[in-house]
């Protein structure tokens, strides 16, 4: 792919000369197809992400009965097309829509000022709450195939307004917002929720231009769910499966979420964690008598690069970063990409009588096949436990490409 569109940019770099007019914009590739103007002033950028998935399932003891729709399958899991771009006066936006799934809609769709006095950087629209490092990272640049089981409680995108800022070299970066809790199109559902997100981090140690680096962070968010109700549920950290632990809807008037994080890199080397608690207060029903009701989950891992690559981070955003193979795969010419191995343990409850939503646990093998920055093959094998109902084993591959 990118030499097809390397040889695009040279035939477009025959209608930019050196006597180009004001204005005029030149093409370029980074890792995806970029168009900027000769001061830098305005910047474009183009591109797209297609993941598929294919699973296949092992069960033991009640689990198939427990849990229907356990079947061996593929899935498309993201197959999305974006325009992002930047203006002279500091401003900056992002438009994204996704087609897997049935169901397109909406992703991304904000507007931002950046270098504000006093503010940092304001953006208004639809975007991701600010709330944990996997939630907040690009999601092409995870280790595993899915996020950890603590993604049950992530509120991800919503509408509405944010503040974020850093220090010059992104010691420490801070984010709030206020949102309004809408569908995939950005429509406000029938008595629609509300929150209040903020994230806070820190980066205590940076060096060897980054191959060696440390980072931890705290998130909190306050919300009034839509029509007073809140749900929490979670698939084996796998999307063609089924869910396998469920709350159920909730009626509830308020919850609060609180996570906390920790990354670190030696060189090839990289230990990740977080751990997220969600309180809810539930209002009497039928079926429940009102109260507080407590729910928690958590996960760690370790990976290594074979090859020598690293785990990329950026300071200014706290998020993780794209990984460059050292040596593209092209097997002809003694290249064979990068080669990743890793190893996580999750837990997530979501029991806390009455409330009997199921507690379960998983044990996750990686290994992961970096063809190109752009193009990468992954292959996990999950160990899930679902508690007083069985086990199921699950091998599932991915295959996933950006521009």
């Amino acid at each position: 792919m990118k030499t097809l569109m390397l040889t695009a940019l040279a035939f477009a770099s025959v209608f930019v000369g050196a006597d180009e007019p004001p204005g005029t914009l030149r093409p370029s590739w980074n890792n995806g197809l970029r168009l900027d103007n000769a001061d830098g002033g305005y910047r474009f950028q183009f591109g797209g992400r297609f993941q598929q998935d294919m699973a296949w399932f092992s069960t033991r003891g009640d689990l198939d009965e427990d849990v229907p729709g356990i079947d061996d399958g593929t899935a498309f899991r993201r197959a999305r097309l974006y325009v992002a771009g930047t203006f002279p006066n500091h401003l900056a936006f992002r438009t994204e829509y996704d087609f897997a799934g049935g169901e397109p809609g909406f992703r991304d769709l904000w507007l931002e000022a950046r270098e504000l006095p006093w503010l940092g950087n304001v953006r208004m629209g639809r975007m991701l709450e600010p709330f944990g490092l996997e939630g907040t990272s690009p999601n092409g640049f995870f280790t595993f195939i899915e996020r950890g089981l603590p993604a049950a409680f992530t509120p991800f995108r919503n509408t509405g307004i944010q503040l974020r800022d850093h220090t010059e070299n992104g010691g420490m970066t801070w984010t709030a917002g206020a949102f309004t809790h809408t569908d995939g199109f950005g429509d406000s559902v029938e008595n629609p929720g509300h929150s209040f997100t903020g994230r806070f981090t820190v980066l205590p140690h940076y060096a060897e231009d980054g191959r060696s680096w440390w980072h931890a962070g705290v998130s909190a968010s306050h919300r009034s769910p839509s029509d007073d109700q809140v749900r929490f549920r979670s698939r084996p950290e796998s999307f063609v499966a089924p869910f396998f632990v469920d709350t159920g809807p909730l009626d509830a008037d308020k919850t609060t979420l609180l996570a906390f994080e920790t990354a670190a890199t030696r060189g090839p080397v990289s230990l990740q964690a977080e751990i997220v608690r969600a309180e809810v207060d539930t209002l009497e029903s039928e079926t429940h008598p009102g109260g507080t009701r407590a729910f928690q989950g958590y996960y760690l891992y370790a990976s290594c690069f074979l090859t020598g690559e690293r785990r990329r981070f950026t300071p200014q955003t706290a998020s993780l970063g794209r990984v460059l193979p050292q040596r593209d795969f092209l097997p002809a010419e003694n290249g064979f990409g990068a080669w990743e191995l890793a190893a996580r343990y999750a837990e997530l409850d979501l029991n806390d009588d009455p409330v009997a939503g199921g507690r379960l646990q998983s044990l996750t093998l990686g290994v992961n096949l970096y063809l190109t920055p752009n193009a990468r093959i992954s292959w996990n094998w999950v160990r899930a436990d679902l508690e007083d109902s069985g086990e199921a084993d699950i091998f599932q591959m991915r295959l996933f490409v950006d521009f």
